[in-house]
């Protein structure tokens, strides 16, 4: 990736010809060609293996739940830029699901063209979840992202062969019931002090 002091921006991929595959997918227009190489040649829109799908998927259903929970111990200690931070991790993973639902091959990139990968319907129920820097809507954010991950984590979790973290889940969705607020206690432990020796 480069961009020049003039504003000139683009990126270069460089790879073997018996590797194009790996350095581009989807649609192209060839601008210069001089071997012939790309001539007739079409690229799948992706090549994402399903191991690193796998991945993606596992580390997206589990890592969900740190963030969610650091939102809300943000919200607590009144920490609204560091609340958000953590509202939109929890947002990119939920979009990452998202991504390799409509799109199993295709790397996800989270917001990144969010637009063009996923459909009006999905979008729809993640546009409430980019909330204004204040504590009702970071709180009704959480809550939707929340209601978003629990609809499509098991379907995501079936898809790609990974176990669905149902006992984090209940133990997570159960801090929310017992609190009877929408965000989990806070459970971090407080500092410690060491009296001087």
């Amino acid at each position: 990736l480069f961009i020049y002091s003039d504003g000139v921006r683009g990126e270069i991929a460089l790879a073997p010809a018996s590797d194009l595959a790996d350095v581009h997918g989807g649609p192209h227009e060839v601008l210069f060609d001089k071997g012939g190489l790309l001539e007739g040649r079409r690229f799948p829109e992706g090549h994402l293996s399903d191991e690193m799908r796998r991945a993606i998927v596992r580390r997206a259903l589990v890592w969900f739940w740190y963030d969610r929970v650091q939102l809300d111990v943000a919200v607590a200690r009144g920490r609204l830029w560091t609340a958000h931070f953590y509202l939109e991790r929890s947002r990119d993973r939920c979009l990452d699901l998202a991504w390799l639902r409509a799109r199993p091959t295709v790397w996800p990139g989270g917001h990144e063209k969010a637009e063009v990968m996923l459909d009006a319907s999905t979008l729809g129920k993640l546009a409430p979840t980019v909330a204004p820097l204040d504590v009702e809507g970071t709180k009704d954010a959480a809550r939707r992202i929340t209601d978003f991950y629990l609809e499509i984590a098991p379907e995501m979790a079936t898809a790609a062969g990974v176990e669905y973290p149902r006992a984090l889940v209940e133990r997570m969705l159960a801090l929310y019931a017992d609190d009877n607020s929408p965000t989990p206690k806070d459970t971090t432990p407080a500092p410690r002090h060491t009296p001087p020796a």
